[in-house]
């Protein structure tokens, strides 16, 4: 069951790539436990049985080191391209042009953070209180203002304010204030859907204390 609830957006997002040889390893052994304590008949068939089980165990097995080994050649070849994605390009411009007291918003936090050396507040909601996760992200404007973001910077979907891996209709808890962002510097590199993109976020006119 935890299986299929888990599925939904995380089987093929690749950011997620850590966890689904974990699951597929959880589910196969809970398979094989169930399988080797349910009762079985004595004699021919019971051996037969037995045999099954281990034979889909064993395939079972062979399957998630097959999928974990896939996996960890893919994220060598995207770590390859690392340099030219547009996370680093936008971290290494708020690093280059953002004043040192910037406060920077990003949904990426980790990667921004990182290479930005700039303080970055996660917009995740998976760092923050509960609070946040509860009510404060679906009011970002007031979310911003309290904690006094000045800038947003991330990789962002050209054709809107929609940043990258955010699943949840986002732009809608930021739509009201979208006056409040001016854009400052973009760049759209060739080979990727995403943006590089910084904005500045008025504080003065949300009234902020």
């Amino acid at each position: 069951m935890y299986g299929l609830v888990y599925h939904g957006w995380y089987s093929f997002t690749s950011w997620y790539y850590t966890a689904q040889p974990l699951i597929a390893a959880l589910i196969t052994g809970a398979t094989a436990e169930w399988l080797w304590s349910a009762s079985t008949p004595a004699g021919a068939q019971g051996r037969r049985l037995r045999l099954l089980a281990r034979v889909l165990v064993l395939a079972a097995c062979c399957a998630v080191a097959v999928a974990t080994v896939s996996s960890a050649r893919k994220l060598r070849q995207i770590q390859a391209r690392f340099w030219s994605w547009p996370l680093y390009r936008a971290a290494t411009w708020a690093r280059d042009n953002l004043p040192a007291h910037a406060r920077v918003g990003a949904w990426n936090a980790g990667i921004i953070g990182y290479f930005s050396e700039r303080q970055v507040v996660s917009l995740d909601g998976l760092v923050n209180t509960r609070r946040y996760f509860e009510s404060e992200q679906y009011d970002l404007c007031a979310y911003w203002d309290k904690t006094g973001i000045t800038h947003l910077v991330d990789s962002f979907d050209p054709g809107s304010a929609k940043a990258e891996a955010v699943t949840l209709p986002v732009p809608d808890f930021y739509a009201r204030c979208m006056n409040r962002l001016e854009v400052l510097w973009s760049e759209r590199l060739d080979g990727h859907p995403w943006e590089a993109r910084a904005y500045r976020f008025d504080r003065v006119a949300g009234g902020a204390k």
